[in-house]
């Protein structure tokens, strides 16, 4: 995998707009592809851990939007980081509840 790849996995979460948006561009060039090379299977995982669960944008619905109107067999995928997202939304908002 590439060097940048593993800087940006290694970047703490939730990452700034600006690299959330650099990685989301980089997954929508990768939307014709119908195997996930292993650089961009990385980035999918760490878009996971790394994308804002909460704040103006919904990368979330990004995601499901994403492998909704792209399917490739590597959607689920795209799913999956959305639901990792998703649960922690949830578990941010828990821990914000008096």
């Amino acid at each position: 995998a590439s060097p940048l790849i593993g800087e940006i996995s290694a970047w703490p979460g939730p990452w700034p707009e600006v690299l959330a948006d650099a990685v989301l561009a980089a997954l929508a060039r990768s939307a014709s592809l119908t195997n996930l090379p292993t650089g961009t299977r990385q980035l999918v995982s760490a878009a996971a851990r790394g994308l804002p669960a909460t704040g103006p944008r919904d990368y979330a619905g990004w995601l499901i939007r994403f492998a909704d109107t792209h399917p490739q067999p590597w959607s689920a995928a795209l799913r999956s980081a959305a639901t990792t997202i998703i649960h922690r939304r949830a578990f941010l908002e828990d821990l914000r509840r008096p």
